[in-house]
C-alpha cells in the first residue's frame, strides 16, 4: 500500500528527543524547526504530564496540541490549556483506593496540572517527578480531594510483590488498565512502579483524536520512540522509527530501527530524513 505524504511528526521525549541531563539534542531542535518552517506539524507524544514538557515545547515554539500522560491529555503548547481529558470514570475512584489502601503502595496521584503523595511517597518522589515539574506533598494522599476533582491516573511503586498484587486487584475493575514495569533510571535501578488510567487511553488513542483535530488521518504521521509505552503508536501511525538503544517489542513493533541512540541523539533528524519530511 503506498502511503500519503507525512503531515505530522510525533516524537516521544524521554530516551528520544531528549538527552539524559533532560535537554532537548541539538540536531533534533534544527530539525523540528526546519519541520515545521516547511508546513509539518510537531507533537510530542509522551509519558509526561503537560507541566513536565510544556516549557520544552515553547523552547521550540511548538503550536499543534501536544499528547500528554499516554493520551489522557492534549494541551495547547502555547495557552497550556487542554483541549482534550480522559479523567478516571468516577464509578472506579472507590475501588481503586480501596486496592490501594490494602496493597499500600507509595502512591501518586495525577491531577490536572500537578502530582500529589504524601510522606509515604517520599523515597520515590525523585523518579516520579520526571513525570512533571509540580509535585505536591499533602499530609494523605489516599484522603486528597485530587480524588474527586481532577484525578487523571495514577503511579503505585514499590516491591514486585506489591505492584503484582495491585494489578490483580486492578484488573477486575474493567473500566480501568495498568502498566507495571521495572525501573532502569539511575539511582531508581530494579525499583517497580505502575501506571493506571482509564482503559483504552494510550498514545494511539491520543495521537488518533489529534489526527482528527489536524484533519488528517494516523497514515499521514510518523512516530518516533523508545519504549514500551510507545508500541501503540508504533502500530498505529503510517512510520514509526524505533530509537537504537529500544528493547526488542519496540523494535518489533516500528517499521525501522534508527542509527541514532539516546546517547547520540539527532533521532529525529534521522527519521525525518528517512521518511521524506527533510
Amino acid at each position: 500500500m503506498t502511503l500519503p505524504p507525512p503531515k505530522l511528526l510525533a516524537t516521544d521525549l524521554d530516551g528520544t528527543l531528549l538527552a539524559s541531563d533532560g535537554t532537548i539534542h541539538a540536531a533534533d531542535a534544527a530539525a523540528i524547526r526546519e519541520l515545521m518552517s516547511r508546513g509539518i506539524d510537531v507533537t510530542f507524544c509522551t509519558g509526561r504530564m503537560h507541566s513536565g514538557c510544556g516549557h520544552l515545547a515553547r523552547q521550540l515554539e511548538l503550536s499543534t496540541p501536544l499528547v500528554c500522560l499516554d493520551g489522557v491529555q492534549i494541551v495547547d503548547p502555547r495557552s497550556g490549556k487542554p483541549v482534550h481529558v480522559t479523567p478516571l470514570p468516577e464509578s472506579c475512584v472507590e475501588p481503586l483506593r480501596e486496592a490501594l489502601h490494602e496493597s499500600r503502595p507509595m502512591t501518586f496521584l495525577f491531577g490536572a496540572d500537578r502530582i500529589y503523595h504524601d510522606a509515604h511517597g517520599d523515597p520515590a518522589a525523585p523518579y516520579v517527578s520526571i513525570w512533571t515539574e509540580h509535585m505536591d506533598r499533602v499530609d494523605d494522599v489516599m484522603r486528597h480531594r485530587g480524588w474527586e476533582d481532577d484525578a487523571l491516573g495514577l503511579v503505585a511503586v514499590g516491591e514486585q510483590a506489591r505492584i503484582s498484587e495491585l494489578q490483580q486487584q486492578v484488573n477486575v475493575l474493567q473500566e480501568l488498565e495498568s502498566a507495571s514495569f521495572i525501573s532502569n533510571r539511575p539511582g531508581f535501578e530494579g525499583v517497580w512502579a505502575m501506571v493506571i488510567r482509564r482503559r483504552g487511553i494510550s498514545k494511539a488513542s491520543g495521537l488518533q483524536h489529534l489526527a482528527q483535530m489536524l484533519d488528517i488521518t494516523l497514515d499521514e504521521v510518523v512516530a518516533v520512540g523508545d519504549w514500551l509505552n510507545d508500541l501503540t503508536m508504533m502500530r498505529a501511525v503510517g512510520r514509526s522509527y524505533a530509537m537504537g538503544q529500544s528493547p526488542p517489542e519496540v523494535v518489533d513493533a516500528a517499521d525501522e530501527v534508527l542509527g541514532a541512540n539516546h546517547h547520540t541523539g539527532g533521532g529525529i533528524a534521522e527519521a525525518a530524513r528517512r521518511s521524506g519530511l527533510l
